[in-house]
């Protein structure tokens, strides 16, 4: 909390005393350390250490949230691994964690997304918390600017609450957050408040502020000016900060008596209402000279004139609109008649066409039974190669077709795998398996069953999986396809396990935990 006031109603008070006025200065920062603020403090400290819970600050506006906050990082910064961030309105999920990512030491590549980076920080927590046994708090404060989406995927992210987890977090805001008890459980959210000041408490913060300046002497504040001040300023340490110096100095001026904002001199009321009167004259005088307000009219009376032509304008558009419309409706007409003679005509050629074919093919009836007399029996018991010929091409193209169809179709519950005689290795081949459309066979032949699994790494490229597991022969290492976004997504996978315990507690290779593994639901893959 600044001490400016208090310094300066220090020296105000200890002006006909030099030696004490010399000995005046700021310090490292004033905390009222009221009863009520040491148990918050105490209670936010074992919370903090006790890491099961998530706690949750709501104070209005000016009771001292922030400051209570600045003290528990001041205090708790050898017990804990303190972030803190203040959130305003315009921030984004990504200005978020990039703030986390930046106090946690932790380089975010520009390609990276959210949830991947606050992941990586999230075990970053936890490897500190396995080596040093320091949990890490993560302040919020004005959390009322942030949506509750953008709080909630941080909190699930950040995998809380649960119990004896290595990351805690507070979120500090002078608003409601009730959804916090909604989504997770009275007996996981901690709420507490941060009370007004009293009457006595309204005292004791005047009278700790001045000493942590420097002020020694022994001050006399009248009960009844104090319960006045409490009453102004509704017990908000920040109202009370800014009228104390009405009661000190028994005035009756509202404002903060303080060096630095005292009242300049100010001109006489009569010399103001002067130069304006001179202004508005000078004004008056130039527009008469310049002819402004006759422009004015003048140009008054044209924008009327514009505002005419522009409707006379506006009705012979109305006009030439009606006449257009008038003769669309006649080439509607036009073209319709036109349409209706062709036809006719197209009627008038096919039936043409029809007797001249049926005309042709009464003379070929009449040839082919001549012919068909000068061959005699012989020739009709017998067919003609040529027609045999093309019958039977006919009938072997038809087999032949249906025949490419049936072999184009195969069975819907085929699954596709890759062959690991291709690989040039000798791993097994399950070690490297792509999903299969029908989930049962999914189910079945990937997962068997399983809850739980360990992603390693995840790529649009299926050879970047494929060459990790290649080269990584590990017993329980495999790939699967998978879709994100629209698209292939090809994950390395480690492990089956029934419970995200069972995952979270591996014992994994080298070659996995380098790359960070995080526990992913098998309903989460399909």
């Amino acid at each position: 909390m600044s001490q400016a006031h208090f310094l300066s109603i220090a020296k105000r008070l200890c002006v006909d005393d030099a030696a004490l006025s010399a000995q005046l200065s700021e310090g490292q920062g004033f905390f009222f350390k009221g009863a009520q603020r040491q148990h918050q403090l105490e209670s936010v400290r074992h919370l903090a250490c006790f890491g099961d819970l998530l706690l949750w600050l709501h104070a209005p506006k000016g009771s001292g949230k922030t400051h209570l906050i600045d003290q528990i990082h001041a205090e708790l910064k050898s017990e804990l691994n303190l972030i803190s961030i203040s959130a305003e309105a315009d921030m984004t999920p990504a200005d978020i964690v990039q703030a986390i990512a930046d106090q946690s030491a932790i380089f975010a590549s520009p390609s990276e997304n959210v949830e991947s980076l606050l992941v990586r920080c999230r075990e970053s927590y936890k490897q500190l918390y396995r080596e040093k046994g320091n949990r890490t708090l993560i302040t919020i404060d004005d959390a009322e600017h942030l949506s509750q989406a953008l709080l909630k995927s941080c909190i699930d992210t950040l995998e809380l609450p649960q119990s004896d987890t290595s990351v805690v977090l507070l979120l500090a805001s002078t608003s409601e957050l009730a959804w916090l008890s909604a989504n997770y459980g009275d007996e996981s959210v901690h709420a507490f408040g941060l009370p007004l000041l009293s009457v006595e408490e309204v005292k004791a913060f005047i009278e700790q502020g001045l000493s942590s300046v420097g002020f020694s002497s022994t001050l006399s504040i009248p009960e009844a000016s104090v319960e006045r001040l409490h009453i102004k300023t509704q017990g908000l340490v920040s109202e009370v900060q800014r009228h104390m110096g009405a009661v000190l100095f028994n005035s009756t001026d509202d404002a903060v008596v303080v060096e630095s904002q005292r009242s300049q001199p100010r001109l006489p009321a009569f010399a103001l209402v002067t130069i304006v009167l001179i202004l508005m004259a000078s004004f008056l005088f130039v527009a008469q000279q310049h002819n402004l307000f006759s422009g004015m009219a003048q140009q008054e009376f044209a924008s009327e004139s514009v505002v005419i032509d522009e409707e006379a304008q506006r009705e012979r558009l109305a006009r030439l609109d009606e006449a257009l419309r008038q003769s669309e409706k006649f080439d509607v007409v036009q073209e319709a008649v036109v349409v209706e003679n062709e036809s006719s005509l197209a009627v008038n050629e096919t039936l043409a066409a029809e007797n001249v074919a049926s005309d042709d093919l009464l003379e070929t009836k009449e040839s082919a039974k001549e012919d068909s007399d000068l061959v005699g029996s012989k020739g009709a018991q017998s067919d003609d190669p040529v027609l045999a010929n093309e019958k039977n091409n006919d009938a072997a193209d038809t087999d032949s077709g249906v025949t490419a169809l049936e072999s184009s179709v195969k069975p819907e519950s085929e699954v596709v795998r890759t062959s690991t005689e291709n690989l040039g290795t000798d791993m097994p081949e399950d070690k490297v398996i792509k999903v299969s459309v029908k989930k049962s066979q999914e189910d079945s032949s990937v997962f068997g069953g399983a809850n739980y699994t360990l992603q390693v790494l995840g790529s649009y490229n299926e050879s970047t999986a494929q060459r990790f597991v290649e080269s990584n022969q590990l017993p329980d290492l495999y790939y699967v396809r998978s879709t994100y976004k629209g698209k292939a997504w090809f994950v390395v996978l480690y492990g089956r396990f029934e419970s995200a315990f069972d995952a979270r507690s591996a014992d994994l290779p080298d070659v996995v935990a380098s790359q960070k593994p995080w526990v992913r639901s098998v309903d989460g893959l399909r």
